[in-house]
């Protein structure tokens, strides 16, 4: 960020990483930006209880456990979650998809189906077939989008990042760096970015790639969904969550990914190792991003 006085820097760990969270801290007393801060956290801690993996109770259980029929009131921040999950994965023609399907034949069942579930009044998801379900990614994304809102309904520039994802408030601007270590590439210099957010991606390994190279990542849930090569796809966006999801988009079909990319206000790169060589292909264009020059 540009800082026009004192940064104050706090750091907890939620959403399974250290979120950091940096605020300009010129124009208020110390206390009432400590207080920003700790608003800012509250609400990120608020979006990862309510859709933890391991913690009881959550409305991410309650979805996964559902069976069909069943009828769901949730918080209204998971239904906003997945509203906009829902969105994208219409949108993108189902390159986005908060279902994870562990065989080609369970994407084929759902493929041409509705979703597992709809929301109907408000907080209310009906669940039409039990499934498993992944919002990792645009949870995270959410949190972020949540805090940085905070600080700014406080009145504080800053930048709130959760290991890579992050999202910056007014008058701030970061370097869009993305870490290529898997594919031997490095840190790698993108640009910089205005008032927006950024995230970043690497897709699961080739079975023929080297195992180690192989972890959680993007994979592609379309029918007949191919093992993607490896490679790192970044994001930058006006909104953190829309960031993340758009990742998975870009890596599972960048040519039907350009439309999105342009109606979301959305840059995308996507960066692999080609004969020993790193390259990169950006795609779409916003007015959040400067790209360097090289």
């Amino acid at each position: 960020m540009v800082p026009e006085g004192p940064i104050v820097r706090r750091a907890q760990p939620w959403l399974g990483t250290c979120v950091e969270i940096r605020a300009e801290a010129a124009r208020l007393p110390r206390w009432e930006v400590m207080a920003a801060i700790d608003a800012a956290f509250a609400e990120i801690a608020a979006v990862h209880h309510l859709l933890s993996r391991q913690d009881r109770g959550t409305d991410y259980l309650q979805l996964t456990q559902a069976r069909a029929g069943d009828v769901l009131r949730v918080d209204a921040r998971t239904a906003e979650v997945l509203r906009l999950a829902l969105n994208l994965r219409k949108e993108s023609a189902g390159a986005f998809d908060p279902e994870c399907n562990e065989s080609p034949a369970a994407a084929t069942a759902h493929a041409a189906a509705q979703p597992a579930w709809s929301l109907e009044d408000g907080r209310e998801v009906r669940v039409h077939r039990q499934a498993t379900i992944d919002l990792d990614g645009i949870a995270k994304g959410y949190a972020v989008d949540r805090a940085s809102d905070s600080l700014h309904a406080h009145g504080l520039a800053g930048t709130v990042n959760a290991g890579g994802d992050l999202r910056t408030t007014r008058h701030c601007s970061e370097p869009l760096l993305v870490r290529c270590d898997t594919i031997r590439g490095g840190l790698v210099s993108l640009g910089r970015l205005g008032t927006g957010a950024f995230a970043s991606s690497q897709s699961r390994a080739r079975r023929e790639l080297d195992s180690a190279l192989a972890g959680d990542g993007i994979d592609d849930r379309r029918t007949g969904g191919r093992p993607l090569p490896l490679m790192v796809v970044a994001v930058a966006a006006p909104s953190c969550a829309v960031a993340d999801a758009l990742t998975k988009v870009v890596a599972v079909d960048p040519g039907a990914a350009v439309g999105l990319l342009e109606r979301c206000d959305a840059t995308a790169w996507i960066l692999r190792e080609l004969s020993g060589v790193l390259r990169m292909r950006q795609l779409g264009s916003s007015s959040i991003v400067t790209v360097d020059a090289a």
